[in-house]
């Protein structure tokens, strides 16, 4: 009469743990035949264990289910399709959310500010031919009111200037403000990637006060896309997620940044005369560093600036997946040094410890070695192969699926084929 009892709701489990992977292989009890049993080997240290493994048939047979089940999944192409379609429409969305809050912003700005522009404009030519006529006027005056008619038209002008106006603005009145539709677009798009050249600003209050609120909510929205995207290309160039960083990739993503930097840096020596390569490389710098002291920005025609943007974007990912594959490869340095020290403090334990086995005769040195090699969790290049405990009467535990004179059918005949 063989013992009834609840053995894992009719399937047998294994585990096989190796120094660098787990598995668990679970097999139906119509599987036992494929099961080998062999006998503890005397060097073995796990007391009553039994180490059970799959052999070559059964492997086999796993396999050609697999592939037998893959192949009568007619609507596998199809789910493969929609999974990736959603996994897609994330990086979609947030690139159509920032192109989107660009546009928008720059057609609120060019609303807020255009006339306010022009009206500033017009103040300021007025001051400028006020300041004529009082001169040509201060001939009868005192060389004190010509002092302070200068020093107010002095202050007056660098008011102006912080404004960015320049003298030139006063000499005529302006009937086109600067804030046309593209460099509005390049306004927003310097402000939402915290560059912000300063050669383009709001002057009104209405405008500073929609700035700061466009900034609040655009800055976040446009860097979470950026590294999103940047996450994306690190992603394709690192296939493995399980692979350790490797300083190989870092350099090349850096190698390959400096060469779009100096790219860029020819093509705005062309097409801006008055730069030098020296000059349009620092303008390339300082952009895709999120600098921008100003001194250096482009001004064209309406594909020039849309093709800055592109230069913006495109440099902004690159600089970001840079630092994120520096970083990866730096962090798992680091990382590596730590488990070195620990690892040295395992190895002092061990050898204040050695004494006290070699006396209590308990382990000899190889025995140590083993057990320090397991302890230090994947440390050594060789470590031992252990199997789940099974105990010896497992055979003959029926399932609790079955009845009693099936299972003894069972286990007699497969204590037969062992």
């Amino acid at each position: 009469m063989h013992p009834r009892g609840k053995f894992l709701a009719g399937h047998l489990s294994a585990f096989c743990i190796t120094p660098t992977t787990t598995a668990l292989i679970s097999r139906n009890h119509s599987d036992w035949a494929h099961l080998q049993l062999l006998r503890r080997t005397p060097s073995s240290d796990a007391g009553n264990m039994n180490q059970i493994h799959f052999g070559t048939a059964s492997a086999r047979r796993r396999n050609a289910m697999i592939l037998e089940n893959n192949s009568g999944d007619e609507d596998a192409p199809k789910q493969g399709f929609l999974a990736n379609l959603r996994l897609a429409l994330f990086h979609l969305v947030l690139i159509f959310a920032t192109v989107a809050y660009i546009i928008a912003g720059a057609y609120l700005f060019t609303k807020i500010e255009h006339q306010a522009e022009l009206d500033r404009y017009q103040s300021y030519h007025t001051i400028y031919r006020n300041f004529i006529n009082n001169l040509y006027q201060s001939s009868n005056r005192s060389v004190a009111d010509v002092e302070n008619l200068i020093d107010t038209f002095t202050s007056i002008n660098f008011r102006a200037f912080k404004e960015g106006l320049k003298p030139t603005d006063f000499l005529v009145p302006q009937e086109t403000s600067r804030w046309s539709m593209i460099s509005a677009i390049f306004f927003t798009t310097t402000v939402l990637t915290s560059i912000g050249y300063g050669n383009l600003i709001p002057i009104s209050t209405g405008g500073k006060i929609f700035c700061v609120g466009y900034a609040i909510f655009g800055i976040p929205l446009t860097l979470v896309t950026i590294a999103d995207l940047a996450k994306f290309v690190a992603d394709m160039l690192i296939m493995d997620p399980t692979e350790d960083p490797k300083t190989g990739r870092q350099l090349l993503v850096l190698v390959f940044l400096l060469g779009y930097m100096t790219i860029s840096a020819c093509v705005y020596t062309i097409l801006e005369p008055m730069w030098s390569f020296l000059d349009s490389f620092y303008f390339c710098l300082v952009s895709l560093l999120t600098v921008g002291f100003g001194d250096l920005h482009p001004v064209g025609t309406v594909e020039y600036m849309l093709c800055s943007i592109v230069f913006i974007f495109i440099g902004l990912i690159l600089t970001t997946l840079a630092v994120d594959v520096s970083g990866s490869v730096g962090i798992a340095k680091m990382h590596s040094i730590g488990r070195g020290f620990d690892a040295m403090k395992m190895l002092n334990a061990l050898r204040v410890r050695k004494s006290e086995f070699v006396a209590k005769g308990a382990v000899s040195l190889s025995a140590a070695a083993r057990v320090a090699g397991r302890r230090l969790d994947g440390q050594q290049p060789h470590q031992p192969r252990w199997f789940a405990y099974v105990p010896k009467d497992a055979l003959t535990i029926p399932y609790i699926d079955e009845s009693a004179n099936v299972s003894s059918r069972t286990t007699t005949t497969t204590h037969t084929s062992i």
